[in-house]
């Protein structure tokens, strides 16, 4: 019984990533930072495979240079991300930490998590 409620939450919770994740592009060209924020942490949840039992909530510091998101895991395990240069508009310059339970999982830039290397068949 356990099991198939941890399912059912895995479940839930990849289907509230997969929504976020398609507004990666727009936020980029938004430039909503909180948006852009999540976005990213959520982008490096999801493609880490790790089962989220409460989705991160991120907040700004009195400068809006760094951000702090806050989650937790199926297992319990405290999600952290930290997204500093936050107020820089170049994604490449906004450095990203995610850690589950204290053990570093990413760290990178926004750009690496929401702009992937594109590869074109027969490209090289």
């Amino acid at each position: 019984m356990r099991s198939i409620r941890r399912f059912a939450v895995y479940v839930a919770a990849t289907a509230v990533l997969l929504a976020g994740c398609s507004f990666a592009s727009g936020a980029l060209v938004a430039g909503d930072t909180q948006q852009v924020v999540l976005t990213t942490v959520n982008d490096v949840l999801f493609t880490k495979g790790v089962p989220i039992l409460q989705a991160p909530q991120c907040t700004a510091n009195d400068a809006g240079d760094t951000y702090t998101c806050i989650g937790k895991t199926v297992d319990g395990a405290e999600i952290s991300g930290i997204v500093t240069g936050a107020d820089n508009d170049e994604h490449s310059e906004q450095k990203v930490v995610v850690k589950i339970g204290g053990n570093e999982l990413f760290s990178g830039t926004v750009e690496e998590v929401l702009i992937p290397e594109i590869t074109v068949p027969g490209g090289g």
